[in-house]
């Protein structure tokens, strides 16, 4: 690829191919052009996709039967 901004004929591609690659394309569009934070857009409400994200809890300490049936 001589040219960075080469055209692509697209023509040549079925309607699926073509979906495809439009797919993938803003795949790595939105990989690539990514900020501090990722945000998307869903029905007018932003999602925090860090906010999605696996987060550190603490461990799990299991109750004693005593501390269950005091009462």
């Amino acid at each position: 690829m001589e040219n960075t901004l080469e055209k692509i004929d697209m023509n040549a591609l079925p309607d699926e191919a073509r979906n495809m690659l439009m797919d993938f394309y803003y795949f790595l569009v939105e990989k690539y052009s990514r900020k501090s934070k990722a945000v998307e857009k869903t029905n007018d409400e932003e999602i925090v996709v860090e906010d999605l994200l696996p987060k550190k809890v603490p461990d799990f300490v299991p109750m004693k039967r005593e501390e269950i049936y005091a009462g």
